[in-house]
């Protein structure tokens, strides 16, 4: 039996969205009828991913429920999925002096364009790809998860992804506010994947070993 890892999602996030909503003229029961079509949101994007085929590089999830706050306004998600390992321990594993296994960036470049071919196929978008976001299984496989469910991408731990770490990997329309899309998906894939082929190095930073 794996190991599983439980997110837990609190709509709202921010206290202040009820004022907001209070503000607005909802009553409690417009509040709580509006906050439930959120979480059933989120389940519905989880149903995504609990059926996916032998060979998908999407991480998926086991099951995905909610139900109400007991001390106010608000819903509780809950996303169960296999817990993996981190791809950023992952590599330095099968890393020598600072040198990834090319085998295994070769490897994760087709499993992530396997990923995106996926969203492609399913009209999925991403948005927050980041080392953060790749796990992988015992076999080697390498599994592209944190997708956004609730207008935030979960990581591991159940905290939200580091917008400096996004930064690194977003692609520049993405990051002047253009929509996300594919090709800021594929963007965001390739750095990571021209990172683990440059010795750990970006873009713009200072050619190995300088």
């Amino acid at each position: 039996q794996k190991e599983a890892l439980m997110l837990v999602i609190d709509i709202p996030q921010d206290p202040a969205e009820t004022a907001g909503l209070r503000s607005a003229g909802l009553d409690a029961d417009g509040i709580r009828v509006y906050y439930d079509k959120k979480a059933r949101e989120i389940v519905r994007n989880t149903g995504r991913f609990m059926h996916m085929r032998k060979g998908d590089t999407i991480l998926p999830v086991r099951a995905c429920d909610y139900e109400p706050h007991t001390d106010g306004p608000g819903m509780r998600t809950y996303v169960l999925m296999d817990r993996l390992a981190g791809l950023e321990p992952f590599m330095e594993s099968v890393s020598e002096d600072g040198h990834a296994d090319p085998w295994a960036v070769v490897c994760l470049a087709a499993d992530l364009c396997g990923a995106l071919e996926y969203c492609a196929e399913n009209g999925m978008v991403h948005g927050g790809i980041r080392p953060s976001a790749v796990f992988v299984r015992e076999d080697g496989t390498f599994m592209l998860g944190s997708f956004d469910l609730s207008g935030r991408h979960i990581a591991a731990g159940n905290e939200p992804f580091s917008i400096n770490e996004l930064s690194l990997y977003m692609a520049p329309e993405q990051a002047s506010g253009t929509a996300r899309n594919g090709q800021t998906d594929l963007y965001s894939a390739a750095m990571i994947i021209y990172r683990y082929f440059n010795h750990g190095r970006l873009p713009f930073y200072p050619l190995w070993p300088d």
